[in-house]
């Protein structure tokens, strides 16, 4: 192992009921286990899709194009509903596995694994993201800045103008 968590899911849940001879696992804990893994490999691939549109996001960051953005963001915010929706399962569920004294070194050590993934793939996001809103700041910035300008320029345009240049009433009575 190279020292980071992988982003790839540990093996099925499945595979890792097996326990030390004479041991034996209370079929909660089993169920437990199996239902975890199956939140944690959905909160995995949730995250895991938000990561390949970042690119996507970026893209349209740098090119200021709107509507691409508003596109990704729409995309993405399904799946950060899903996620949202999933935390306070994940908390409930990591509480009770916590509980158990019963569970196999194997199977806590594939949940941690799974646990630590979801958490590198996390922090990978809020990084990404966090570069894009920087970049958008500074967009906006630039974009205030140039406005700014604008208005300097028009204000000094009208400092030129003679005094009766504004144009006059439109509509005149005059008496024949």
């Amino acid at each position: 192992m190279t020292g980071h968590p992988s982003t790839q899911p540990p093996s099925d849940p499945a595979s890792h009921s097996s326990t030390a001879p004479g041991r034996v696992i209370d079929p909660t804990t089993q169920g437990l286990y199996a239902r975890l893994c199956r939140v944690l490999d959905r909160q995995r691939e949730l995250l895991s899709s938000l990561m390949e549109m970042s690119p996507h996001q970026h893209a349209a960051v740098e090119s200021e194009d709107p509507e691409s953005l508003i596109e990704v963001l729409g995309s993405r915010q399904g799946l950060i509903d899903e996620l949202t929706e999933l935390e306070p399962e994940v908390a409930t569920l990591r509480r009770e596995w916590a509980q158990r004294a019963d569970a196999d070194e194997v199977q806590r050590r594939a949940v941690r694994e799974r646990f630590d993934g979801a958490a590198l793939l996390a922090a990978r996001v809020a990084s990404a993201d966090s570069r894009h809103l920087d970049e958008l700041k500074r967009q906006r910035e630039r974009l205030s800045s140039e406005l700014a300008s604008l208005a300097r320029g028009k204000n000094a345009s009208r400092a030129y103008e003679p005094p009766g240049a504004a144009p006059g009433a439109r509509f005149q009575d005059h008496q024949a």
